[in-house]
């Protein structure tokens, strides 16, 4: 196995709101789920399963998934040298490339608390049978600002200087 130079990223202070906004964003969600827990009905498969019944412990496991996610991501950030670039890549290339994909890695794990959060609220709210009819907009636009973001970041890497 080869061996990877450690390689540091300076951190930007937009790197660091993005990290802080995805934990405040999975503990609101678990806060919100904890909150309402007791006011869900135990079987709530007729609003959200179409009639076919489940409990209502069914609705920690996408926040769990996505909390293992987002600290994944994390912990993949502070090891940058893992990501997947050419061998002997010069030192401004690989330092603008691997900051551009922890920052774009920062981006998705925010959107995927954000969406983890909407998708909590909408089906605490559904089961509790005080869904407001117009909500259906909020996970469109949470996917299309992902999939904007994530080309956005690969058009600017696609504009760094060639790798010499």
């Amino acid at each position: 196995m080869s061996k990877f130079n450690k390689q540091q990223v300076p951190k930007t202070s937009l790197d660091s709101i993005l990290e802080w906004l995805t934990w405040i964003g999975l503990a609101s969600t678990f806060i919100y789920l904890s909150v309402s827990y007791s006011s869900i009905p135990a079987e709530i498969g007729q609003s959200l399963f179409n009639g076919h019944g489940t409990t209502k412990n069914v609705l920690w496991f996408p926040p769990v998934i996505v909390s293992i996610i987002c600290w994944g991501i994390f912990k993949l950030n502070q090891h940058p040298e893992l990501l997947n670039f050419p061998s002997k890549p010069n030192k401004p290339f690989r330092t603008e490339a691997y900051h551009l994909a922890t920052q774009l890695l920062r981006w998705i794990s925010f959107y995927l608390s954000l969406a983890v959060l909407a998708m909590t609220i909408i089906s605490v709210k559904t089961a509790i049978g005080s869904m407001n009819k117009g909500t259906g907009y909020v996970l469109p636009i949470i996917i299309i600002v992902f999939v904007g973001t994530s080309i956005f970041y690969a058009v600017k890497a696609f504009r760094l200087p060639k790798n010499k």
